[in-house]
């Protein structure tokens, strides 16, 4: 994300967007991060969260505003789930574990282009869970 390296990772939940709010939600418990009294629904509305995140974020779950569809191409401050196939360069079974998962985001992998397949999920996620 931006010019800082940082994923967060979960337990498993079918329903992706459920999973991302109940992490979003518990992030916010955890950290305001000085705006105080705000769902992430009020938060992503104000202009200075935005500026916030923007400009630096908080390396967490709260820099994503929602989660989009994995076809989706615009960029912004979206989750973005891997395609199938994104997957399968990496996790050819499709179904990856955390060690894969945490493999294919080490820093090492993800800073050389050579050491990996284009669709590593450090270069084509825009979001990941913790």
């Amino acid at each position: 994300m931006g010019g800082s390296d940082w994923w967060q990772t979960g337990p498993y939940q079918e329903d992706l967007a459920a999973a991302f709010r109940e992490a979003q939600d518990r992030e916010l418990a955890e950290d305001n991060h000085g705006f105080e009294g705000r769902t992430i629904d009020r938060l992503w509305s104000d202009e200075d969260w935005q500026e916030f995140i923007l400009t630096g974020g908080t390396a967490t779950v709260l820099d994503q505003v929602t989660v989009v569809d994995p076809g989706h191409t615009e960029h912004g401050p979206f989750m973005r789930p891997l395609t199938p196939d994104e997957i399968a360069v990496w996790c050819p079974d499709g179904r990856p574990t955390q060690a894969q998962w945490v493999a294919a985001w080490s820093p090492s992998t993800c800073r050389s282009r050579s050491a990996r397949p284009a669709t590593a999920p450090c270069s084509t996620a825009t979001g990941s869970p913790r």
